[in-house]
């Protein structure tokens, strides 16, 4: 889990494709450009469709996502960044504060 410097909660490692970029090759960027972590291996846990409410994000919407499970075969440093204050590995039990409530969902498929 990361924790996001401008929701001020935490959520797993995640964002937009970039032009001419794959669902998968976005999966392996953000989790990168997000934890410092690289996925040996990236498994396609399934596709999800999202009304969202209104937020700092924008209007009320519609988006689709895909969800990937990564295997790492080293883990490396956490590096601050624009979007990540620290990371951690995370049991699904222990209380670590707030965790976006489309992330507690998406966990249950993991």
């Amino acid at each position: 889990m990361m924790f996001n410097k401008w929701s001020r909660s935490w959520e797993l490692p995640g964002g937009v494709i970039e032009s001419g970029e794959s669902a998968r090759e976005c999966a392996i960027r953000e989790l990168y450009e997000e934890t410092n972590q690289i996925a040996a291996d990236v498994a396609l846990m399934g596709l999800m469709k999202f009304d969202l409410q209104p937020s700092f994000h924008g209007p009320e919407r519609t988006e689709y996502g895909a969800l990937y499970y990564a295997k790492l075969d080293v883990v490396r440093d956490f590096v601050e960044n624009d979007e990540a204050a620290k990371i951690i590995w995370w049991n699904g039990i222990t209380d670590i504060g707030d965790i976006a409530i489309i992330d507690r969902k998406l966990i249950e498929f993991v």
